[in-house]
C-alpha cells in the first residue's frame, strides 16, 4: 500500500474542495462589497407628486450631487425653487432620501415628473475610509485563497526539486 500516495491524494482532495468552498464566498463577499461601495444612477423615473409639503420617497439613502426634475409632458426643466430634496431622512423606518414639493404648480399635483439622480443605494457605505476598508476585505481574501492553494506545494518539497 502506498502510503505517500494516499496522502497526495487525500491533499489534492481537500484543496479542491477548499478551492470551491473559497471561491463560492469570495464571489458573495465580492458582489456584496461592490454593492456596497458603488453609487447607483436613476434616469428618467418617472414619479406622479403628491399634495405641496407632502414628501415623496427616492431610490436609495441619500442623492448625490444635483437632481435633474423635469415636466413628463414636454420635458421642460423645473426649477430648484419648486422643490426641496433631502437626504438621510428616515420614513417608516426606513433610510431614504425625500423630495418635497412646494406650492408651486408644475411639482405639486403633476401628472407626472421624470428625475434623474444619482444617490447611495440602500447599504452604501458613507464614509470613504469605510469604503476603503471594504474594498481591502476581497483583496485580503484573494490572498488568503492563493496561500490556501500554494501552502501543500510549498510543504511537498516541489521547490527543492525545481531548485528553489
Amino acid at each position: 500500500m502506498n502510503k505517500r500516495g494516499q496522502m497526495n491524494v487525500g491533499i489534492v482532495l481537500t484543496v479542491a474542495i477548499g478551492l470551491i468552498v473559497a471561491l463560492v464566498l469570495y464571489a458573495t463577499v465580492t458582489q456584496i462589497v461592490g454593492q456596497a461601495v458603488t453609487t447607483a444612477t436613476a434616469s428618467n423615473q418617472t414619479v406622479t407628486m403628491s399634495a405641496a409639503g407632502s414628501p415623496y420617497s427616492l431610490n436609495g439613502q441619500a442623492v448625490v450631487g444635483t437632481i435633474i426634475v423635469t415636466n413628463g409632458s414636454n420635458g421642460t426643466l423645473i426649477p430648484s425653487t419648486n422643490y426641496t430634496v433631502a437626504s438621510n431622512q428616515v420614513i417608516n423606518g426606513v433610510l431614504t432620501a425625500t423630495i418635497t414639493p412646494k406650492a408651486v404648480a408644475p411639482v405639486a399635483g403633476a401628472s407626472g415628473i421624470n428625475l434623474s439622480y444619482t444617490y447611495q443605494p440602500d447599504g452604501y457605505i458613507a464614509s470613504s475610509g469605510g469604503r476603503a476598508m471594504a474594498l481591502l476585505i476581497p483583496i485580503m481574501a484573494a490572498l488568503a485563497i492563493i496561500v490556501f492553494a500554494l501552502s501543500p506545494t510549498f510543504r511537498s518539497g516541489v521547490m527543492k526539486m525545481l531548485g528553489g
